[in-house]
């Protein structure tokens, strides 16, 4: 993989310090990996030949990503680091690292079958856990609470687990027993792809190499995260006076949506089943409730269609509308939460700004960018509960 999660943690890294990049790769790749690796001040490559060639593809940057081979590889090298210096330890395909440090950050890259910290033999005298939602579901349980507290009484070198939410932003537990959110900052574009890798190496520098607590790394993580996001996947120099230097519009208090975000959009073609089939997929893997009309309401007399969707309009903390082929009852869907003040996110890429005139002047934002779109829907239904 030439530029997967592990050699993007490790370029944000590279600007603060001598970084030792260890990785798997595909032999037929090297010139290229190599050629990629020279932007970067790495102070050492280990590179570890793996037979197997993988590719992760993505729709949309908010797509889970189809993966040509999830096989692992019994014959590659074993990849052990024992060091002093920080370490940033991701799950890997190929072979899991063991690693042996006194300051270890383990972001476990799994969502359906994360490998515990310890499993393999690694160890740490202060470990820090950065994994997603879903892996922390995995790892602690469905009360995940409680999993997590078992975690720190089970293993003392544990001092923090840190749920990265996405839009949602991040809640982190200390081993004290405190629970901390940590909001997103909000951008009018969104570019998510990678977005993961740069919180766990930016919490990585700022608590294992700078010294700052758990609390304020994540919100640096969280700020760095921004900045990326918005500047479509670059990587830079984000050190904490160049973070100081921006501005930023945090969003969210903790607490998860509570009314569901109201899907508006035809689904009438393939194209449309397909298209609402990847909404709901990207809503529903960020855990964020919504409101398919299609599903609820289903197909029926006028009157009934008419009265359910009012209904799911109403109960809603927002519209996210399809207006690909600016669809009748799309639009009146919209016309009717504008009225009743609901926040509406138009998607579209088909469309000419002035066919939409009286929707975006009524207040309703719209984006060409799927991604973009997805996620601010969520920023604006959070702000409106």
């Amino acid at each position: 993989m030439l530029f997967g999660s592990g050699f993007r943690a490790a370029a944000c890294l590279s600007h603060f310090r001598d970084v030792r990049f260890h990785t798997y790769f595909e032999e037929s790749e090297k010139l290229q990996f190599l050629a990629n690796a020279k932007a970067f001040p790495f102070k050492e490559l280990d590179l570890k030949s793996s037979s197997i060639s993988r590719r992760f593809e993505y729709q949309t940057s908010v797509s889970s990503p189809r993966v040509n081979n999830l096989e692992s590889d019994q014959d590659v090298a074993e990849i052990r680091i024992n060091s002093d210096e920080p370490i940033l330890r991701f799950g890997m395909l190929e072979k899991e690292a063991i690693v042996c440090g006194n300051r270890v950050v383990y972001d476990p890259q799994n969502p359906q079958h994360p490998l515990a910290f310890d499993a393999n033999g690694s160890t740490a005298k202060e470990l820090a856990i950065v994994a997603n939602h879903r892996e922390v579901y995995s790892l602690f349980g469905s009360n995940y609470r409680v999993g997590i507290n078992e975690q720190f009484k089970s293993h003392p070198e544990t001092v923090c687990v840190v749920m990265k939410y996405g839009p949602l932003g991040a809640l982190v537990f200390t081993r004290d027993g405190n629970q901390v959110h940590i909001p997103a900052y909000r951008t009018s574009d969104v570019f998510s792809v990678g977005t993961g890798d740069v919180f766990s190496a930016y919490f990585a520098h700022f608590w294992a190499e700078e010294g700052m607590s758990p609390k304020l790394s994540a919100e640096y993580a969280s700020k760095a995260v921004s900045i990326y996001v918005s500047e479509f996947g670059s990587i830079q120099n984000l050190d904490k006076k160049a973070i100081d230097a921006r501005r930023f519009s945090p969003v969210g208090n903790g607490r998860p949506l509570t009314k569901p975000i109201y899907l508006a959009g035809p689904f009438f073609t393939m194209g449309d089943t397909l298209l609402l089939r990847e909404i709901k997929h990207a809503f529903g893997s960020m855990d964020v409730p919504f409101f398919s009309p299609i599903d609820v309401v289903g197909i029926g007399a006028p009157g009934e269609v008419y009265e359910g969707d009012i209904r799911g309009l109403i109960d809603s903390s927002g519209v996210f509308a399809n207006i690909c082929g600016l669809d009748t009852g799309t639009i009146y869907e919209i016309g009717y939460a504008q009225a009743i003040k609901k926040p509406v996110t138009l998607f579209a890429q088909d469309c000419k700004k002035k066919d939409l005139t009286m929707l975006i002047g009524g207040g309703c934002k719209y984006y060409e960018d799927f991604t973009s779109a997805v996620y601010n829907s969520v920023w604006d239904a959070l702000e409106s509960e």
